[in-house]
């Protein structure tokens, strides 16, 4: 099948944030990096689908935009945010970007370029190069890898959008299930997790889902080591990188966290 498919992976910021609580984007713009407590407190379906508004990209959602008589191959990701943040609330606004509301933005057009803005009265932009850092920065917030795929033919194009409705049929009913609850779960019964279920609530998310990782990178180094000297596992068909359970995690070549269909 003619499909060339680009997964970009989790973008690298140019400073880790496994100790930060926000990040900034721009003068003005702030994304905050909220703990499992603050989490919880907003809601945890209302910050996921938060988050979805920020990430998502055509590819993510062919079938939803064939329905609204879009091309999802013509239309750009800064084009699907402008369209998509209308549906995000001033309170999950406020949440994600540290007092910034982005219902304050108006679309602005600048008659020289052109070029389409989000702009507030007071003259502060959101425009593709900022709207593209923030993607990034939430993506590497919750670990998500960014995957383009463009149809090379219709045949292609409509085996694309079948599959794209098959999966949107399957998930649209299903209730919401908690990521968090099953990640705090793992980590509080976990030897190597410091945490119990009150003071897991102070850390933060960047740092529960990098802890995850690397825990279950640890297990599996010493389920491998164990195999390996007990004979049952061939090591010289193993990846030394599995051995190396202490290597940091800043890229998606770990295992990535499924997020409710983000």
């Amino acid at each position: 099948m003619a499909v060339q498919v680009v997964i970009i992976g989790v973008a690298k910021l140019s400073e880790t944030i496994i100790l930060k609580r926000k990040i900034e984007i721009a003068t003005g713009i702030n994304v905050k990096i909220p703990t499992v407590g603050e989490i919880l407190d907003l809601g945890e379906s209302e910050f996921w689908n938060a988050i979805n508004i920020m990430t998502v990209i055509p590819s993510d959602i062919k079938w939803q935009l064939y329905m609204s008589k879009i091309d999802y191959m013509k239309i750009s990701d800064y084009e699907l945010f402008i369209t998509m943040s209308k549906g995000l609330s001033e309170r999950q606004s406020l949440f994600l970007f540290e007092d910034l509301n982005l219902k304050d933005f108006k679309l602005f057009v600048n008659k020289n370029t052109k070029e389409v803005l989000m702009k507030r009265d007071d003259g502060l932009c959101i425009d593709e190069k900022i709207y593209t850092k923030l993607a990034d920065t939430f993506r590497n917030i919750i670990g998500k890898e960014k995957k383009v795929e463009k149809a090379k033919n219709r045949a292609v194009k409509k085996i694309l959008l079948d599959e794209s409705h098959r999966k949107y049929l399957k998930n649209k009913d299903k209730p919401f299930k908690s990521m968090l609850e099953d990640m705090i779960i793992t980590l509080v019964n976990s030897p190597e997790f410091p945490y119990n279920y009150q003071t897991i609530q102070d850390v933060t998310l960047v740092q529960l889902i990098k802890s995850i990782k690397q825990i279950n990178k640890r297990v599996y180094a010493l389920a491998t080591i164990q195999g390996s000297m007990s004979g049952f596992v061939d090591s010289k068909k193993i990846n030394r990188k599995a051995f190396d359970w202490m290597s940091g995690d800043n890229t998606s070549d770990t295992q990535n966290v499924s997020i409710n269909g983000i």
